[in-house]
């Protein structure tokens, strides 16, 4: 778990009745730890937003946090990353039929997303 300032003041608080184990983050588990405490400060931030504009104020976040990045990544190729406005989602690429018509896919019950899987399993 990355340490955070109030998890740092939090065990600080406790007054010598645990002693918390820490080290440096090592730069080859730098991406995935970061990315994973950015990832849950974000989704407890978009929960935190009235449900009906979540979606809107969520990509306008996702934006100006990926703007924030390109501007101190040597490259630009992360722009190209940001969600579009309005907020969509791909839910299929299909093939066309010989008429020129899209194929129909039939929709999944349940979303794919993983933890839906697997906490529906």
């Amino acid at each position: 778990m990355l340490l955070t300032e109030l998890l740092a003041e939090r065990l600080a608080g406790q007054g010598g009745a645990a002693e918390p184990e820490c080290s440096d983050l090592r730069n080859a588990e730098a991406a995935d730890r970061i990315s994973l405490h950015l990832a849950s400060v974000i989704q407890r931030a978009i929960d935190a937003f009235p449900e009906n504009e979540r979606a809107v104020i969520g990509v306008r976040l996702a934006r100006r946090l990926i703007d924030e990045i390109v501007r101190d990544a040597s490259s630009n190729e992360l722009a190209i990353e940001s969600p579009i406005e309005p907020p969509q989602m791909l839910r299929a690429i299909r093939a066309r039929l010989p008429d020129g018509r899209p194929a129909a896919i039939e929709a999944p019950l349940i979303p794919l997303l993983d933890t839906t899987l697997l906490t529906n399993a």
